[in-house]
């Protein structure tokens, strides 16, 4: 197996402090080799109306030629209509180089202080290709932990997609922020991430830009898998460019970007599993040493010797349970006094 080389400060800082068991080089301490039914958690989302999912002008293969659009031109801010298709805009949730992500309600709510949708507008002919991808996935997948596209535009002279308003954080601030987590606790989120995984992979799409910016984490723990905008279904072309974020690419996508696969999409997972291990609370080494085994398996350097998402997510579900009795103890009302 080949070596997952660290190269943050924390993951120095990591291979310091846990314990010897957790896989390591066997030439030294400076490389990592990082060689079931579950239950579905409350879905994070603010309560919604009923709406028909539907896409206007869209070709559900992602692969095939895109359909004639209209000529884009770049959206400055100063541009945003303040309608959409039977979307009102309200104030910009994310204004980015790419997209720009506003509030977003039904026109016939006029009045509501409601904004349970949020919409994601193209301002560049890069971002427009996502639109296409991320309407592209949702159609044809679907899942608790996965991003809901509820209406989209991919062709139009400004392409849209609208989403609902997830209340919640990016998994990205939780790792910044550094709090302790318990073990099962951060398990369960790299479990649900696996989850969404899974159902990708087994309709043959690969999500292609796996990371903690791009996972977000409701109030009660639920986890969601956003941004499409990379999503791809089969394989991609030879003279495809690279998408993705470089610290969570796979090391066969530095060097050949068209050999994405489900596999990339499980390195990256591996990586975030080990970005966890350093905000856990637990030193217990017996519970520590099978996770990292188990980074050591997903983040492998070789695509063929990766475990599947569906494995991962049995195995996570199992460590959890493991793990739960390191960090969960009957209180003393409930414990049981001797007669």
């Amino acid at each position: 197996m080949g070596g997952f080389r660290t190269s943050r400060q924390a993951d120095r800082t990591l291979l310091q402090t846990r314990p010897s068991s957790c896989p390591k080089t066997r030439q030294d301490m400076s490389t990592l080799r990082i060689t079931v039914a579950s239950r579905q958690p409350n879905r994070g989302m603010v309560d919604e109306p009923s709406l028909e999912v539907h896409f206007r002008n869209f070709d559900s293969s992602a692969e095939k030629p895109m359909p004639t659009r209209q000529p884009h031109r770049d959206l400055q801010h100063s541009d945003l209509p303040s309608q959409l298709g039977i979307w009102r805009l309200g104030p910009v949730i994310h204004d980015g180089i790419d997209n720009v992500v506003c509030h977003a309600q039904p026109i016939d709510a006029a009045g509501s202080p409601r904004w349970d949708y949020a919409i994601k507008v193209a301002k560049t002919q890069q971002a427009q290709d996502g639109i296409h991808r991320s309407i592209a996935a949702a159609s044809e997948v679907s899942h608790p932990n996965l991003i809901t596209i509820l209406d989209g535009d991919p062709i139009g002279e400004t392409p849209y997609v609208v989403m609902p308003r997830i209340v919640g954080e990016s998994m990205e601030a939780n790792l910044k922020r550094g709090s302790g987590r318990p073990l099962p606790v951060a398990l369960w989120f790299v479990r649900q991430l696996c989850q969404a995984l899974d159902k990708m992979h087994q309709t043959g799409w690969v999500h292609g830009d796996v990371k903690p910016a791009n996972l977000i984490i409701s109030a009660n723990g639920h986890v969601t898998l956003v941004d499409l905008g990379y999503a791809f279904e089969g394989t991609l072309d030879q003279a495809s460019p690279f998408r993705g974020t470089p610290a969570y690419a796979a090391p066969e996508l530095l060097s050949n970007p068209s050999a994405a696969t489900s596999a990339s999409d499980l390195y990256a997972a591996g990586r975030i599993l080990w970005d966890w291990l350093a905000n856990v609370e637990t030193t217990n080494e017996l519970l520590l040493s099978p996770v990292c085994e188990l980074v050591e398996q997903m983040a492998d350097e070789s695509p063929r010797l990766r475990p599947q998402a569906s494995k991962v997510v049995q195995t996570l579900l199992r460590l959890e349970i493991d793990s739960l009795g390191d960090h969960i103890e009957p209180s003393q009302s409930n414990q049981r006094r001797a007669a």
